[in-house]
């Protein structure tokens, strides 16, 4: 059908091409700023808008020479190839034997609290007789308040190293 006129789209707004573009309208009054086509303030010719963009993403594939999108695939697999290495190396570390999977250090370090634990509330009724000045029951008492502050400084990790100086007093 030559001669047949195509039907005018009318012009947009930049919100309107901004969501037709997936761009913000801030990069759409930028780009009417590099030549963009306006029809009027605030209103873009469609068609010619379209046109252009289309146009300028040509401009911008046919400037980015083919060697630097092969660079970047050489740098991704670089950094795969990395990853991978690391987790080999950790892998080996583990059946080494020195490196521990951390659940199996937090089971570990669990038993042994534990057995900490059952040492000092075993002491509890043999210490009163080591302080014959107080009487049992109350030496037993106190040591049993002063074994539970302990194990409950342990469990909130209060105490650091095993000379028992508190976290924050070594901080001061």
């Amino acid at each position: 059908m030559k001669g047949t006129a195509r039907p005018d789209l009318g012009d947009a707004t930049a919100q309107e091409l901004a969501r037709l573009f997936k761009l913000s309208p801030r990069r759409i009054a930028q780009y009417a700023n590099e030549g963009m086509p306006r029809a009027a303030h605030g209103r873009y010719p469609l068609e010619a808008c379209v046109q252009w963009y289309i146009a300028r993403l040509e401009r911008q594939a046919a400037e980015k020479p083919a060697e630097s999108v092969g660079k970047e695939y050489d740098r991704a697999r670089t950094r795969k190839a990395n990853a991978q290495a690391r987790q080999a190396e950790l892998q080996s570390a583990v059946l080494e034997g020195s490196l521990m999977p951390l659940t199996l250090h937090s089971e570990r370090l669990a038993r042994l609290v534990d057995s900490w634990a059952g040492i000092l509330k075993s002491i509890i009724g043999r210490w009163p007789a080591s302080f014959p000045e107080v009487p049992p029951r109350q030496a037993q008492l106190r040591f049993r308040q002063l074994v539970n502050k302990l194990l409950a400084e342990l469990e909130a990790g209060q105490l650091n190293g095993a000379n028992g100086i508190r976290a924050e007093s070594r901080n001061r």
